[in-house]
């Protein structure tokens, strides 16, 4: 829940029979409260540039306010459902009247799915922060051929997006990762994999089981939340793990990622 510069109060919420987010508000403090949705059909299948009243693209949104009173969220739409990604991507939605109308659009990241929920917040410093996921989570089986540092019975994620490391190279990272936008979320030019770097772990919560960490490969699933306390720590909730952090960390590079380019 938030409350908007209006101040009003927002809470977010999933309309899960087709996979799509709402808001219900409040403009009395809570005393009453409208859904965006009742009432209203779902819109046809979200394609970029095209709007639609009171739904959200993607279930698990997480919504901020942005500049000039704008709404922004950003929601997870799963795979094999063409008419709720965009373009492959992560799809954002975007409302100029505090949740009535939405116009879509996509962004830069991967399409997440079940087992995985964005985190989106506004830092205190004034970037926007999102933590999401390289691509869907998987599990590795008996018998079957999987990546480096992938033990039978870890979850782990095929698809990579690519990071820099401290020395300038470039590296494909999995899992769990962090990117910083300065312009209220057309680009998102600050990334960074939030591993821990080595380490195996176990029953991570939720759905996403055990996972061996590595440079290139960080936690590849869980429900996340996060928040900002006011000496600037970042707080970082996945299904059972709590990372902690702040915008110069967050802002410095990942270490040395090794000879990689990992198959």
């Amino acid at each position: 829940m938030f409350r908007a510069s209006s101040g009003m109060l927002f809470q977010n919420c999933d309309w899960y029979k087709n996979r799509l987010s709402t808001l219900v508000v409040s403009s009395d403090n809570g005393k009453t409260w409208v859904d965006r949705s009742e009432g209203l059909p779902v819109p046809p299948a979200r394609e970029k540039g095209t709007t639609g009243k009171g739904f959200i693209a993607g279930t698990h949104a997480g919504v901020i306010e942005i500049s000039n009173g704008r709404l922004m969220a950003l929601g997870r739409t799963g795979w094999g459902k063409p008419d709720r990604a965009i373009n492959r991507k992560t799809p954002k939605s975007i409302s100029s009247d505090w949740g009535k109308t939405w116009t879509y659009t996509e962004t830069p990241f991967p399409v997440i799915a079940s087992g995985q929920r964005i985190a989106l917040l506004r830092l205190q410093e004034g970037p926007i922060l999102i933590v999401s996921f390289t691509d869907k989570k998987n599990q590795a089986r008996e018998g079957a051929r999987y990546p480096d540092n992938v033990k039978v019975g870890d979850s782990f994620n095929w698809g990579s997006m690519e990071f820099t490391d401290v020395s300038g190279k470039k590296f494909d990272g999995f899992g769990m990762f962090a990117a910083l936008s300065y312009d209220e979320g057309e680009t998102w030019p600050v990334r960074k994999l939030l591993t821990p770097g080595s380490g195996s772990y176990k029953n991570c919560g939720g759905w996403t089981g055990d996972f061996t960490a590595s440079p290139t490969r960080a936690e590849p699933g869980g429900y996340l939340n996060a928040t900002q306390t006011p000496d600037g720590v970042v707080h970082l909730i996945s299904s059972a793990w709590h990372y902690r952090f702040n915008l110069a960390w967050l802002k410095t590079p990942n270490k040395a990622a090794g000879n990689n380019k990992e198959n």
